[in-house]
């Protein structure tokens, strides 16, 4: 059987282009990231911890510029830090699942979860 390897994808505060915009939108300031913080940790950080199926490789995407202590209590995500670079773009993120595969692993499922959502606990289970 061959053995997925399965990346959850988490933008969270990197400089980022929305469909649309001619500019980038700089990394948000202090008070922004602590309102978003709380709402990962009320919502989208348990939705992960109960999944049923834990096996995946979480990835979240902070500027290097992160307070790191802000982020410190949550073990489950792996931290992305971005640092010199104009903005958040694909190749990050194929960079970052490229550091975490092993040899073993002979396909990539990739799954974007926003900080502010949340996965039924059978999400992972399912696909």
């Amino acid at each position: 059987m061959p053995k997925f390897k399965h990346f959850i994808i988490t933008q969270f505060n990197v400089k980022f282009r929305w469909s649309g915009w001619g500019g980038v939108c700089d990394v948000p300031d202090e008070s922004w990231f602590d309102y978003r913080i709380n709402l990962f940790r009320k919502y989208t950080y348990p939705s992960m911890v109960q999944q049923i199926n834990q096996d995946f490789k979480w990835l979240v995407f902070f500027d290097d510029s992160t307070d790191r202590d802000k982020i410190s209590e949550f073990d489950r995500i792996t931290p992305v830090f971005m640092k010199n670079y104009t903005r958040w773009i694909p190749t990050h993120i194929s960079n970052a699942i490229k550091e975490h595969l092993e040899p073993k692993d002979k396909w990539v499922i990739s799954s974007i979860l926003d900080s502010d959502d949340v996965y039924h606990p059978g999400a992972i289970r399912d696909i």
